[in-house]
């Protein structure tokens, strides 16, 4: 399974080569994996800009997928309109967002 979603390009391991399958997942790469697999085309300039809160917080490399999944609708964030990047998911916040990914390649 890991090695088909990375063929698809869904997933690309760490810069290190590692892919690290047992390290949970963060809200900034749930976000990336979740615009490839829309194949949705982002923004991933340094001057791109999110609509949250503790937008400096959110990594360069994913800010274009999140900007682009709030501007859909996929994500939202949590109190005080915060993404928390850095936090990983849990199952039930994994459980929606794959729903509303599914509903979105539906469309």
């Amino acid at each position: 399974m890991i090695a088909l979603a990375v063929e698809a390009g869904l997933f690309s391991g760490y810069d290190d080569g590692y892919f690290r399958p047992n390290q949970p997942i963060t809200r900034a790469e749930i976000a990336v994996v979740i615009v490839r697999a829309l194949g949705l085309d982002t923004d991933t300039d340094s001057d791109t800009v999110t609509g949250f809160a503790d937008d400096s917080e959110i990594p360069t490399w994913a800010k274009g997928a999140v900007e682009a999944l709030r501007v859909k609708g996929v994500l939202e964030g949590r109190g005080d309109s915060m993404f928390v990047p850095d936090v990983t998911d849990a199952r039930a916040e994994a459980v929606v967002l794959l729903l509303r990914l599914l509903e979105i390649m539906e469309e």
